[in-house]
């Protein structure tokens, strides 16, 4: 089975959790925010749950920055945030949409973030392969 999925949010990096007063541990509310409306996206786009054993690729597109604007076509993104950070984020809400069983069954991973051309938006490109 091979699932395409293409969601138009702006790619955003898991932070690490936060130490409360109290001593507890959260995470902060605009990546919250972000990943509720990313798993509301996912459970639209798709009907598919409890994926298991799979392959999981990943595109983040964001719009250029100024100095690059006459360039054409996509181009690698060199800068923040981080890649692994990005995935990360996905990972947790395939898995809290449902659609991933648990992400410890991905056994691998593959994660881009690109400028967009001028024709594409900004999105998350998601391919879940299982053998």
């Amino acid at each position: 089975m091979k699932l395409n999925i293409e969601i138009p949010i702006k790619g955003r990096a898991c932070p690490r959790p936060r130490r409360s007063g109290g001593g507890g541990v959260f995470m902060p509310k605009p990546y919250k925010d972000w990943k509720k409306q990313v798993v509301e996206l996912l459970q639209k786009a798709t009907d598919e749950r409890d994926i298991e054993l799979c392959e999981v690729k990943m595109l983040f597109l964001f719009s250029k920055p100024k100095r690059l604007k006459k360039t054409s076509g996509r181009v690698p993104r060199g800068t923040k945030p981080d890649t692994d950070n990005l995935a990360k984020g996905v990972l947790d809400a395939l898995q809290d949409s449902g659609i991933l069983k648990d992400d410890k069954l991905v056994y691998k991973m593959t994660a881009c973030k690109m400028w967009k051309s001028e024709e594409e938006s900004e999105c998350i490109q998601i391919i879940i392969s299982t053998s």
